[in-house]
C-alpha cells in the first residue's frame, strides 16, 4: 500500500509540474515556435543530465539495450508508439485557451480510458451500465461550466487560434489515453525493470521518443510559419536568450526527475493515471484563480465534485470486475 501511494503521489506531481511549464510559457508571453522550442530543449537537457543515472542500474546498459532489440518488430513499434509524449501537446494549448478550460477537457480521460480500452482490446466486459452511466456524468460534469457560463473566453465561432487550441486538447487526450493503455498491457507481458533495466530502458526508449517528438513538431510548426510567409515573427532574440537560461537550469533536475516519475507511471494502470488527471485538475482549477489566471465560476463546485464521485464509483466498480475476472495479455 505504502508503494502504491508513493507512486500515485510522485505522478501527481508530474501532473502539476507540466502545468507549470505551460502557465510559465504563457507568462513569458511565448508564440508557439518558442514555446516548442522550449519543450524540446528541456527534453534535451534531460536526456544529457540523466545519462549519470545508468551506473544505478542492476541489469548491465548493454543487456538492456539488446533486450529492446531483441524484441520482434510488432512488439518494438508497440513500444515506441507507447512512448510518444503526446500529453506535451497540451502545453501548446496554454497559449491561446484559458488553463481551466484546458485541465476541464483534460478531465474527460477517465471516460475515454476505458473505452478506448475495450475497442483496442476487444474487452468488453467493461460494458457495465454502472460504469456507463458514470462515463456519461464525469463527462457531463466537464462540459457543464461551458454549457452554462458565458464568461469563459472561448468564442468557437469567432477565435480560429483557440479552435486550434480546442482540437489541439481533444487530440492530446485520445492519443494519450490510448498510449497509457498501450503501456499498462505491455508491462503485463514484459516487467520492464526486471527485464528490461530500469534507467536504461527509459532514457533509450521514452526520453529518445519524446526528443524525436519534440524535434519533429518543431519542424512542422517551422514549416507553418515558413508557408505563411511569417518567418520574421518565428523567434524574438530575447526570448532565444530566456529559453536557453531557463531551460538549462530546468533541465538539470528534469532528466532524473523524469527517470522517477516515468517509473512510477508505469506501475500505474491506464486508469489510475486517469484519476490522477482529475486530482490534478481540482488542484490547477484553484491555482489558476489563485493566482489570478481564470475566473472562479460557481458551477466549478458541482463539476468537481460530480468528477470525483463518478471517478471513484468507475474505479471501485472496475477493481471489483477485474478481480472476478482473468484479463487476457497482450496478444
Amino acid at each position: 500500500m505504502k508503494h502504491i501511494i508513493i507512486n500515485n503521489l510522485l505522478f501527481f506531481t508530474f501532473g502539476l509540474f507540466f502545468y507549470f511549464i505551460g502557465i510559465f510559457i504563457k507568462y513569458l508571453n511565448f508564440n508557439i515556435f518558442e514555446s516548442q522550442l522550449f519543450t524540446t530543449l528541456l527534453v534535451i537537457y534531460g536526456f544529457l543530465s540523466s545519462n549519470v543515472f545508468i551506473i544505478y542500474d542492476n541489469l548491465h546498459p548493454y543487456h538492456t539495450l539488446k533486450n529492446i532489440y531483441n524484441l520482434n518488430k510488432r512488439e518494438k513499434i508497440i513500444l515506441f508508439c507507447s512512448c510518444i509524449p503526446f500529453y506535451k501537446l497540451l502545453v501548446l494549448s496554454y497559449i491561446y485557451l484559458d488553463p481551466n478550460i484546458i485541465q476541464l477537457i483534460n478531465s474527460i480521460r477517465v471516460g475515454f480510458s476505458p473505452i478506448i480500452y475495450s475497442i483496442y482490446y476487444k474487452e468488453y466486459y467493461l460494458y457495465n451500465y454502472i460504469i456507463i452511466i458514470n462515463i456519461i456524468i464525469n463527462i457531463s460534469a466537464c462540459i457543464i461550466p461551458f454549457i452554462f457560463n458565458d464568461n469563459f473566453s472561448l468564442k468557437i465561432n469567432k477565435n480560429h487560434n483557440e479552435i486550434f487550441g480546442l482540437i489541439n486538447t481533444i487530440i492530446s487526450i485520445i492519443l494519450t489515453s490510448l498510449c497509457n493503455i498501450i503501456n499498462e498491457k505491455f508491462n503485463l507481458k514484459y516487467n520492464f525493470n526486471d527485464i528490461f533495466g530500469s534507467n536504461t530502458f527509459i532514457i533509450y526508449t521514452f526520453t529518445i521518443t519524446d526528443i524525436l517528438f519534440s524535434i519533429l513538431l518543431q519542424i512542422i510548426i517551422f514549416i507553418y510559419y515558413y508557408i505563411n510567409h511569417d518567418l520574421d515573427n518565428l523567434i524574438n532574440i530575447n526570448n532565444l536568450y530566456k529559453i536557453i537560461i531557463y531551460t538549462t537550469i530546468i533541465g538539470i533536475i528534469y532528466g532524473p526527475y523524469y527517470i522517477l516519475v516515468t517509473k512510477c507511471y508505469l506501475k500505474l494502470t491506464s486508469l489510475n493515471v486517469s484519476i490522477i488527471n482529475n486530482i490534478v485538475l481540482i488542484f490547477t482549477i484553484f491555482i489558476s484563480c489563485i493566482l489570478k489566471l481564470s475566473k472562479f465560476y460557481y458551477l466549478y463546485i458541482p463539476a468537481i465534485i460530480l468528477i470525483i464521485i463518478s471517478s471513484i464509483i468507475i474505479t471501485y466498480k472496475l477493481e471489483k470486475i477485474k478481480n472476478n475476472l482473468i484479463v487476457p495479455i497482450i496478444n
